[in-house]
């Protein structure tokens, strides 16, 4: 099954939309009809194009799970709101490799420049979803140090990480009846849910234990350094560096 199955399920895929009217359609609730239509899109791609589509559910209980889904479709909703709806449907066939996608909120066409090349958050981190309870696997922030490996999230902006997987558990799904790897890809698309309950934000306040220790942390968004800033940095150690070399004369 090819991945690009992907990008034809999808129906929030807008690379060609500029930031603003993304951000605008992220808002805009969608007629009823249209959400009608979309469904009958999405099963019509996948019966079409799945080489295997009725390994893990019979292709009766299949169209039932869409039907029932179109007869609930009885006022508008949000791409999200959407999302949330059909991506069950489409997580039952039990492929790993298929899924849908969410439109997520970015910065506006008046601050792409600024935010260009920024990294979120925090997509600093690495995650591991463990009997119910969220860790930080791996940190390359050079700002948050603070946030060790083994540091566990008890929430962020007040959301649990618990109550985000029972709110997105249903959207998404391992090859057939395997369980195991549900975690795992639950801590690979983190960063997604956060930003789709918190909004495009440049920091977060989280509630963490490190060290038997619990305290709250910031973390903010982080910026590359432009040539201009290194150009100052570098003018401004050697300056420190001139200045050490003539107190010790």
């Amino acid at each position: 099954m090819k991945k690009s199955l992907l990008a034809l399920l999808s129906l929030f895929v807008l690379s060609c939309a500029s930031h603003d009217k993304i951000n605008k359609r992220y808002h805009t609730k969608i007629d009823a009809k249209k959400l009608k239509k979309d469904v009958s899109f999405v099963q019509k791609r996948i019966t079409n194009m799945h080489p295997d589509l009725y390994w893990y559910i019979s292709k009766e209980d299949l169209n039932k799970k869409f039907d029932s889904l179109s007869n609930t479709l009885n006022e508008p909703l949000t791409p999200n709101e959407f999302y949330l709806k059909i991506s069950p449907v489409v997580a039952s066939v039990r492929q790993g490799h298929m899924g849908m996608g969410m439109l997520k909120l970015t910065s506006t066409d008046s601050l792409k420049k600024k935010y260009k090349g920024s990294v979120d958050p925090l997509s600093n981190f690495e995650y591991e979803y463990l009997n119910e309870r969220l860790f930080i696997k791996r940190n390359t922030s050079k700002t948050d140090t603070i946030l060790q490996v083994g540091t566990e999230i008890i929430d962020i902006n007040g959301v649990k990480p618990a109550d985000l997987f029972k709110k997105y558990r249903k959207t998404f799904t391992s090859d057939g009846y395997n369980e195991t790897a549900i975690p795992k890809f639950f801590s690979r698309r983190l960063n997604s849910f956060y930003v789709n309950e918190l909004g495009f934000v440049d920091s977060v306040k989280m509630n963490v234990v490190c060290a038997d220790t619990s305290f709250y942390y910031t973390a903010k968004r982080t910026f590359k350094e432009s040539k201009k800033d290194k150009k100052k940095l570098a003018e401004k150690t050697s300056k420190k560096e001139n200045d050490s070399l003539k107190n010790s004369k």
